[in-house]
């Protein structure tokens, strides 16, 4: 897709840029068969060199596509290297990149894409992989439940993840107004016994949070139970 900026492009031996040929040929734009939108493609020679003084030019084709209901200004121009491909072709093969769009956008907003912290290659590519398996993990848990769609999925385990993250803040919070409480009474009754409570409170608690960890990433408790299983059978 080509932005509508200064690039020039020849048509016709004469220097055009998108608005221009887009105002050129709107009149033309017909409807594609089968599509609610109108378009038009036609061949022109495109700059591959920054250097003004040696230009190196290429065919390619500008496909002009516009939707029935949408003003003449709303428009769009796919940009196109293979000149033996047909309009609806083209416009197909555009189509399909809409998936690697979403794609990049869901990998980029929620599962940590281009947000490394460092230089190194080996980090960046090590940082690309793990957004793709957290995509993935998502995307097949959507599939094995089957009645949830993957967004709805990805913003429910997304708020599990928070609420879990916000309970574990709250009680590192609290644990230690607790351990004050229990000092106080130290004197009163006996110290050995005041350390298993603490001990005992805070093990349960640890134990809770474990437990709800699989819950808030959408795992059900008895896959859990079967890589257990499988992991004590020596399978992994």
């Amino acid at each position: 897709m080509m932005k509508w900026g200064k690039t020039r492009y020849r048509y016709e031996d004469q220097p055009y840029t998108a608005k221009g040929l887009y105002r050129k040929f709107r009149n033309q734009m017909t409807k594609v068969q089968g599509k609610s939108f109108h378009a038009y493609a036609t061949t022109v020679n495109y700059n591959l060199s920054d250097d003004p003084k040696q230009p190196e030019w290429i065919q390619v084709q500008l496909v002009f596509s516009r939707m029935k209901s949408a003003p003449k200004s709303s428009w769009v121009v796919p940009f196109c290297t293979d000149l033996g491909m047909e309009l609806p072709e083209i416009l197909e093969a555009y189509a399909l990149r809409w998936n690697i769009e979403v794609y990049f956008k869901e990998i980029k907003q929620y599962f940590g894409f281009g947000k490394e912290q460092s230089w190194q290659y080996t980090v960046t590519i090590a940082s690309i992989h793990l957004a793709m398996l957290r995509y993935l993990l998502f995307y097949y848990v959507s599939l094995v439940h089957g009645t949830c769609r993957f967004t709805e999925l990805r913003n429910q385990i997304s708020l599990n993840l928070k609420l879990f993250s916000y309970g574990m803040i709250v009680w590192c919070s609290i644990s230690p107004i607790i351990a004050d409480v229990l000092e106080k009474y130290t004197s009163y009754s006996d110290g050995m016994l005041m350390g298993i409570l603490k001990a005992e409170i805070n093990d349960r608690v640890s134990k809770y949070f474990e437990s709800l960890f699989p819950i808030a990433l959408g795992i059900r408790p008895e896959d859990v139970r079967r890589l257990d299983y499988s992991e004590n059978k020596g399978a992994f």
